[in-house]
């Protein structure tokens, strides 16, 4: 709150002129002149006015300081005054131990190749791995979960029909064979009959020679087999639709020479 000066009450007598001292009277003496006395009152007045004076300047300055600084803080919360980085004590400190916005700093892979192409995911081929659609009868919900609808498909089913080839006759060894040319590509499986006496046989079905046949020491064979017509992979080989590897062996324990019969009897389509 203000505080209002001391005002000096000496009637109508002229106000003595003030020094800046203060007179004291001697040790163990007698009262100062009364001038004296004056003048030392004079010279407090003076001084307690100009600390009032002193005090009044000073909350000027502060209200001032108070007024600029809170036009600030608005000016800074409301967004029109920027500040730069080191206005903000420790800021600079603390973004040197965050990542770059522009560089990761780390160690790089041998070989590593860096380009700025878009990956557009190829279509799928028989040879290439790419992206599949639906088609129809086949619904994909949001967790990528595929389910086959039946409702409105016609379902074609596959029956065995005869083939009519003739009789081949393999020794012992490796032998490639084709399917019969009137068997249709739609054919899924085909069967061959195999008559021997001393001998195995096998068949290459993709990553190792499987038996399909055997025979025994002095013995007559004969035996029935189907093999897979539908392209198919297996351990990264694919079996070629209609082209067979057989190998012939003899039967163990026989030192005599073997061969087979072997003949395509039906097919199924």
């Amino acid at each position: 709150m203000p505080v209002d000066y001391l005002v000096l009450n000496n009637g109508t007598n002229p106000k003595p002129s003030a020094t800046n001292a203060i007179t004291l009277r001697e040790y163990a003496g007698g009262p100062i002149p009364q001038q004296d006395a004056e003048y030392n009152t004079i010279n407090t007045t003076d001084r307690i006015n100009s600390l009032i004076d002193e005090i009044a300047n000073v909350n000027a300055s502060i209200n001032t300081a108070e007024n600029s600084l809170g036009a600030r803080l608005t000016s800074i919360e409301n967004g029109s005054t920027t500040l730069s980085i080191n206005q903000i004590s420790g800021l600079q400190t603390s973004l040197d131990g965050k990542v770059d916005d522009s560089q990761v700093l780390t160690n790089v892979p041998s070989g590593a190749k860096f380009t700025d192409t878009v990956y557009s995911l190829p279509v799928a081929t028989g040879s290439t791995l790419g992206g599949v659609k639906e088609g129809g009868h086949i619904s994909i919900d949001g967790n990528g979960l595929m389910t086959i609808n039946s409702s409105g498909a016609t379902a074609v089913e596959q029956t065995w029909r005869d083939v009519s080839s003739s009789t081949q006759r393999f020794g012992n060894g490796e032998h490639t064979l084709n399917k019969p040319s009137s068997v249709p590509s739609s054919a899924s499986w085909i069967t061959a009959r195999v008559i021997s006496g001393e001998s195995w046989a096998y068949w290459w079905n993709g990553d190792a020679w499987e038996k399909f046949h055997t025979g025994a020491n002095n013995g007559h064979w004969d035996s029935y087999y189907t093999f897979p017509l539908i392209e198919t992979w297996r351990n990264g080989a694919r079996l070629n639709a209609g082209t067979f590897k057989i190998l012939v062996n003899q039967a163990p324990g026989d030192d005599k020479g073997s061969h087979i019969d072997f003949k395509w009897v039906r097919y199924k389509a």
